[in-house]
């Protein structure tokens, strides 16, 4: 028996009302038939799609555009709502915020202490290469001083040796005079 296409609309809305998707199987099985031959399955599934056609068309918004008056009103309530969410935000961020100043107002601080600390650690590194250079050449002029004197030093001390050899000598003579 082939079903008309009045009863497959009304079997598909009381199907889709008990919250079950309408389909050929789910009618043929609430309407207690059984399948139908080939030809009547081709006007069911013809019924079936207009059936479907016709529920979203129902389901669909209307692709009129709203009156300007509501538009505006919805942009105006849409702009207030933005105002107050930032209010909010802003009120809720603002002790985060000053943390963070005071935070990065730190760190700036301590960033220029840090780079006077640098030019004056600098300044004295400097000044101590300088001493450290006038250190080692008066370390040179006084090894120097040193060399020369340690050579007097035996110069004189071999003329030392020279003068006692010499006094043995005349006081020896002496003695045998």
């Amino acid at each position: 028996m082939a079903l008309t296409k009045e009863q497959i609309f009304t079997a598909a809305d009381a199907l889709l009302g008990d919250g079950v998707a309408p389909t050929l199987e789910s009618i043929r099985a609430r309407l207690g038939v059984t399948t139908p031959p080939l030809s009547d399955v081709i006007s069911e599934t013809d019924a079936m799609n207009a059936w479907r056609a016709r529920s979203a068309a129902k389901t669909q918004r209307p692709t009129e555009s709203a009156p300007p008056a509501i538009s505006a009103r919805v942009t105006q309530f849409s702009n207030e709502l933005w105002t107050v969410a930032l209010e909010h935000s802003n009120r809720r961020l603002a002790p985060e915020r000053q943390a963070l100043e005071a935070t990065r107002a730190e760190l700036e601080t301590k960033q220029r202490q840090a780079q006077s600390d640098t030019q004056a650690l600098h300044a004295d590194l400097i000044s101590a290469n300088g001493r450290a250079a006038a250190a080692l050449a008066r370390v040179d002029e006084l090894e120097k001083r040193a060399v020369d004197l340690n050579t007097k030093l035996v110069q004189i001390s071999g003329q030392n040796h020279e003068l006692v050899a010499a006094i043995k000598t005349t006081v020896g003579i002496v003695k045998e005079a």
